[in-house]
């Protein structure tokens, strides 16, 4: 009889220890892309509740040329600041590789991620 009741005890002990752990928030960024054709601009767009993984939002701003027209173009969303999406290099070499495959040039380009809400 005493063991079970040391056992339920227990268990609500440490229910009410789960129970007041704080919950993992999540940073709240813009999705977006002003780019030819996109379908969400940024411009009007509102910041989006990112899953609780993510810890940044990143930035990606670029100058691009094909065929003699120049682009400016900009895409946000929500990044993890130690992976690839917030390396300056990584990503900047990658639209490069992707714009000279298709005939352009990548005149400019820039990535920033911050680690609060954007």
């Amino acid at each position: 009889m005493y063991s079970c009741f040391f056992v339920f005890q227990g268990l609500w002990l440490v229910c009410g220890f789960f129970a007041n752990l704080p919950t993992a928030s999540s940073i709240q960024c813009y999705d977006c892309g002003d780019y030819p054709g996109s379908q969400v601009p940024c411009k009007g767009s509102y910041a989006m509740q990112c899953e609780s993984y993510f810890d940044s939002c990143s930035t990606y701003k670029t100058e691009v040329e094909f065929v003699g027209m120049i682009t400016n173009e900009t895409v946000k969303n929500c990044s993890i600041a130690e992976s690839p999406g917030c390396n300056q290099t990584y990503i900047c070499d990658s639209i490069d590789k992707s714009v000279t495959k298709a005939g352009g040039k990548l005149l400019e380009c820039d990535v920033t991620c911050c680690q609060t809400d954007s």
